[in-house]
């Protein structure tokens, strides 16, 4: 049985973590169509031409913070996932992140053990239907 692919956008100034995750969640389900862009500016372009499942991203990027990417994502897809999973995670940015919208927060690497049920909590989410039993995704 032929299975749609759930495309996760991963965003992340670092080139070993996208190259890492791109493998990691491959690994896991190969349904995962993985995207992996090292800066906001891609990852907004790729939000005007294309939808996605998930979005994972970094908290400190040079352009734009997580936070900030996070709050334009659930701007223009507010019923999409998005996970930050960072390894600068002081309290006070993880309280941003959540307050911009993120539905998760994951320190790297103390957090490498919930990486994976957490996107698959995720997409299992964003599969479902916006409706009144949900209200996350009304």
């Amino acid at each position: 049985m032929d299975y749609a692919p759930l495309r996760i956008l991963y965003v992340d100034d670092d080139p070993d973590s996208l190259e890492v995750m791109q493998i990691w969640l491959r690994h896991d389900d190969d349904r995962y169509a993985v995207t992996a862009v090292p800066a906001a500016s891609d990852a907004l372009k790729m939000i005007e031409k294309e939808r996605f499942d998930l979005f994972i991203l970094d908290y400190r990027m040079p352009e734009v913070d997580g936070a900030d990417l996070c709050y334009m994502i659930k701007k223009s897809q507010p019923h999409t996932p998005v996970m930050i999973y960072s390894a600068n995670a002081r309290e006070d940015e993880r309280a941003e992140g959540l307050r911009a919208g993120a539905d998760e927060f994951l320190i790297k690497p103390n957090d490498f053990d919930k990486l994976v049920p957490t996107v698959r909590r995720l997409l299992n989410i964003a599969q479902e239907p916006p409706n009144q039993s949900n209200p996350a995704r009304a």
